[in-house]
């Protein structure tokens, strides 16, 4: 008698308890699950700004590269040497002379594999980063001016593209993004500028942001082609393939 009066007492008693707890608990879980929602949420949010801003920085190089070529296109009247059959002293100045300013560019930015810098010309001759004024036999990544005459036939200014380049016979092809872009003097197009981007200096750039393990991050051209793809803590070649 004395046990069941007991056990109804006590659970008379703790009953209420219990609810009170469980409804405690369960708005703590709720409130805790919305606010690390929240802390996920507005971190994700950082992290695509952090992302975009690193992009747009590297792949807006080739806008202040062409706006500088166009410029001194124009106020070196290359267009009227580079199809001259004979080589001059003007003209070889004025070569070398887009030829360091390519140069210092190319070498000064860590990301940057090499540029291009084709100007219309019967032979299609182009310059090349540290490597000079060549034919399109005497180079082995020969797509690139595919591209830039493809582009040409456009209407857009600008083309990006994923590529994997080798410049000679012997070295292993490069996964590079290749931003090509018009060249123009007033409103005549006189040639394109090609920027290769080492696609690896984007995963090192990207393996420094705060993301969780196999997390996927993708970079799409105008036209919706993927040209990049970053998993983090992946080993293999996050490019696009």
């Amino acid at each position: 008698m004395k046990k069941k009066w007991f056990i109804k007492s006590f659970i008379s008693f703790a009953l209420p308890i219990f609810v009170v707890i469980l409804l405690f608990g369960a708005s703590t879980i709720y409130f805790v699950y919305n606010s690390v929602l929240k802390e996920i949420n507005k971190n994700n949010e950082n992290l695509l700004n952090q992302v975009r801003t690193n992009v747009e920085t590297i792949l807006s190089e080739v806008n202040s590269l062409s706006l500088n070529f166009e410029f001194y296109t124009k106020t070196s009247e290359y267009t009227d040497y580079v199809e001259a059959s004979n080589s001059t002293p003007e003209k070889r100045k004025v070569e070398q002379e887009m030829f360091n300013f390519i140069n210092t560019l190319a070498n000064s930015r860590m990301y940057i594999h090499s540029i291009y810098v084709y100007i219309n010309n019967s032979n299609n001759s182009f310059i090349v980063s540290n490597e000079g004024k060549l034919k399109p036999e005497q180079f082995l990544d020969k797509n690139w001016l595919e591209d830039a005459k493809e582009l040409e036939q456009k209407e857009s200014m600008t083309w990006i593209k994923h590529r994997e380049v080798s410049r000679y016979s012997f070295e292993q092809p490069t996964s590079v993004i290749t931003a090509y872009r018009k060249l123009y003097i007033g409103l005549k197009q006189v040639g394109t500028v090609a920027l290769n981007i080492n696609a690896s200096y984007l995963d090192e750039r990207l393996s420094t942001l705060n993301l969780l393990q196999g997390q996927e991050i993708s970079i799409y051209s105008e036209d919706g082609e993927k040209i990049y793809t970053f998993i983090y803590g992946s080993t293999s070649d996050n490019t696009q393939k």
